[in-house]
């Protein structure tokens, strides 16, 4: 369940602007139209990173591949989670310059992949989808109450900041497996408290 080989966290503005909020909105609006909404995202890299493993797996071995394709996907990733980030009402700003100021993303690389053990994942993950999937629909709901909270606060519950932030965690989790950066089962561990201290990424 990577308890600890994959962690993320979000650091909370104490309050949000509602200037963003129509920013969020027109950025979802031109993806949509794009034919690209964030969902799609994820199942075009559910799909795509182990992909990416095999060849890289195939072309270094599974412990180049961990060493030097390792980090420019981690910081990809960290990039797209904080992108997700603000989105999701986690954060109140693009991640236009150093995303780790907003989300922690730190990954444990390890494990001996092979090309056959990162294709088999796009089987594995399976049952990390359809949680993500549930959740990520009960995760939209909150979203639109959450909206509503900062439209006219300027702020929301930490109860639905908690929920947000564990669907990403989630999603970040499902990244790294994907990416075959982590070795372990695929992970189906969804949790709303706050987890341990994330040591920021070197």
């Amino acid at each position: 369940m990577l308890p600890t080989s994959v962690q993320l966290d979000v650091t909370r503005p104490d309050s949000y602007e509602r200037p963003q909020l129509a920013i969020r909105l027109l950025l979802m609006v031109v993806l949509a139209v794009m034919g690209a909404p964030l969902g799609w995202f994820v199942g075009v890299l559910y799909l795509a990173l182990p992909l990416v493993a095999a060849v890289g797996i195939s072309d270094r071995g599974g412990a180049r591949y961990l060493e030097e394709l390792g980090p420019p996907l981690e910081r990809g990733l960290r990039w797209l989670l904080a992108l997700f980030a603000y989105v999701g009402l986690l954060t109140d700003r693009l991640p236009t310059a150093n995303p780790s100021r907003q989300v922690t993303f730190v990954v444990e690389r390890g494990g001996t992949p092979t090309v056959s053990s990162s294709l088999m994942r796009l089987l594995t993950a399976l049952p990390t989808l359809v949680l993500l999937v549930v959740v990520g629909i009960l995760g939209a709901v909150l979203w639109l109450l959450a909206f509503f909270f900062v439209l006219t606060t300027g702020s929301y519950p930490s109860s639905l900041f908690d929920f947000l932030r564990g669907v990403l965690r989630l999603v970040a989790r499902l990244f790294a497996y994907q990416a075959s950066l982590v070795e372990g089962p695929a992970p189906l561990e969804f949790t709303v408290t706050p987890g341990p201290p994330v040591a920021l990424p070197r």
